[in-house]
């Protein structure tokens, strides 16, 4: 099966890595640019197609790893080749890699014929060059048409990866669960850097600091699960250490902590179902969500 990329970023320069590592053929990439193309391919060692057209024609499965953004233009793109000639896109299967939009962005593809679906890799992608090891052990969510889902879940499965079969209603909802895993956890990392560096830190030494912290209880999250893992002054019903540290704090500072102690309020319920939160409010102010 020849495997085609449309969009030459992280994601689908790691993703075409990888299968070329597993032995995969990956004919190419076609590019907004010709450098981004051309630097895809020479990691893959496949080859730069000029056109999405010309780069459809030349594979079986085609994955569009755009920016978001884009998805529907290429699609519309291709709609229109294959209107002007059925033969680029007949029996072919086309997925996007977009976390957040489902497969019915590829408005009139039923019509048509031409299976189609969203591939997901629940991964954050970073330097190619370490990327590409990464998608050996991401868990993929898919959905879509029947007929491309029989091509795309075989396909992963057999390399060895989880594949999650999703509602396209749920994709949104899907995408918010990956930004809080991911993006949404360096904020209070980077907050808990700048405090220390109030304190002397340095920023090498306060990362350094805060690792096996970090770590420690990420372990603690995946192995035994929040409740369990939950420790510090909401764990210990400790109100007066969570009121020193608002009074430590600047008023953005102290507007995230005190929304995340919410949160980790809801958690602390259900490891001490028995216990009276009801003071927290003098504390931490009125819950806004």
């Amino acid at each position: 099966m020849n495997i085609g990329f449309i969009g030459a970023g992280k994601a689908g320069t790691a993703l075409g890595r990888y299968l070329v590592d597993c032995n995969q053929k990956v004919v190419g990439y076609a590019s907004a640019t010709y450098a981004s193309a051309q630097d895809a391919a020479s990691f893959t060692n496949s080859r730069v197609f000029s056109s999405a057209a010309e780069l459809a024609q030349a594979s079986d499965l085609i994955f569009i790893t755009t920016p978001d953004g884009v998805i529907s233009s290429v699609w519309k793109e291709l709609r229109e080749v294959h209107r002007n000639n059925e033969s680029v896109l007949t029996s072919k299967i086309i997925a996007h890699c977009s976390g957040c939009c489902a497969s019915d962005i590829f408005e009139g593809a039923h019509e048509i014929g031409i299976p189609v679906c969203s591939v997901h890799p629940l991964l954050a992608f970073g330097d190619k060059e370490i990327a590409h090891l990464q998608v050996a052990r991401a868990h993929f969510s898919v959905e879509g048409d029947e007929k491309a889902l029989s091509i795309i879940i075989p396909l992963f499965e057999d390399l060895g990866n989880s594949v999650h079969l999703i509602k396209a209603t749920d994709k949104t909802r899907y995408h918010a669960a990956a930004v809080f895993a991911s993006n949404l956890v360096l904020s209070p990392l980077e907050n808990a850097t700048e405090l220390l560096r109030q304190c002397g830190f340095t920023e090498d030494d306060a990362r350094d600091a805060l690792k096996p912290l970090v770590y420690g209880n990420i372990e603690n999250f995946f192995n035994l699960g929040a409740a369990a893992s939950l420790t510090g002054p909401v764990e210990r019903n400790d109100l007066s250490t969570v009121s020193d540290h608002l009074h430590s704090l600047d008023d953005k500072r102290a507007a995230l902590y005190r929304a995340l102690t919410w949160s980790l309020i809801d958690i602390a319920k259900r490891k001490y179902p028995s216990r009276t939160y009801d003071a927290w409010g003098s504390v931490l102010g009125e819950r806004l969500f």
